[in-house]
């Protein structure tokens, strides 16, 4: 089942457009479940008039969705926008990027949409959980040291070349190893850098001791929509054993 609605969203400056996907039998069963809150959500679902939907959402997510309230978070259609909600640590030479606005986009979730939909549907408290693809990594990552409310993070193709250092110091200083974390990158004809950077996060976390972590690199994936979705569902499940 899937229920889409929008907040008026002053702090963030326009309308946050969400869609919760929950099991078939949520009506019928008294239960409350895991919750994994997706960056990105208009490549998962479509609202009226858009076409920006990349992933075939019901096939991706058809051995989980019994066991978990999938809940897609609608970035801004404007590049720069989207990457200032995002990216906290944006080192690109784009002038119209504000990193600033990420801070309050970390807030505004936390504070205001979580409570929203913990007080409109039936979720356990401490299985909170972030997903995030290229940008929306970046963002599940920052959020998930900086915040005691979600458990861990599903980050796929986190696009690190786009950060200063300090999201290394950040890690370092505040990250606790009470976290669940998976990890995927392609390594088909990508950027060598951005694999460098890669390899240093994953032994980043090992140094941390992170308690569920799991990496996987694939020197055939391509970090393509069809490459990666074959890992949603797989990093979903993973991250779901820290219960």
């Amino acid at each position: 089942m899937v229920e889409a609605f929008k907040i008026t969203a002053r702090e963030l400056r326009r309308n946050l457009k969400i869609h919760v996907k929950y099991p078939d039998n949520y009506d019928q069963i008294e239960r409350k479940y895991p919750i994994v809150i997706f960056f990105d959500g208009e490549l998962f679902y479509n609202y009226i008039g858009e076409d920006t939907k990349v992933f075939d959402t019901d096939k991706i997510t058809y051995d989980i969705k019994e066991d978990t309230i999938l809940v897609f978070l609608h970035s801004p259609a404007i590049k720069e926008w989207r990457m200032s909600e995002l990216n906290p640590y944006y080192n690109g030479d784009n002038k119209d990027v504000d990193t600033v606005l990420s801070y309050i986009y970390f807030e505004y979730i936390t504070h205001i949409v979580l409570p929203i939909l913990k007080q409109r549907f039936r979720i356990l408290e401490d299985q909170v959980y972030l997903f995030g693809i290229n940008e929306g990594a970046i963002a599940a990552l920052s959020m998930v040291y900086k915040y005691k409310e979600y458990k861990g993070a599903c980050l796929l193709n986190p696009t690190l070349k786009l950060c200063d250092d300090k999201i290394n110091e950040d890690l370092k200083n505040n990250f606790t190893c009470k976290k669940s974390i998976y990890l995927y990158r392609g390594g088909n004809a990508t950027d060598s850098k951005e694999d460098d950077l890669f390899y240093h996060l994953c032994t980043r976390f090992d140094s941390l001791r992170t308690e569920i972590l799991k990496y996987d690199f694939n020197t055939e994936g391509d970090n393509s929509y069809l490459d990666l979705s074959e890992h949603i569902s797989i990093g979903i499940k993973h991250i779901l054993l820290n219960k």
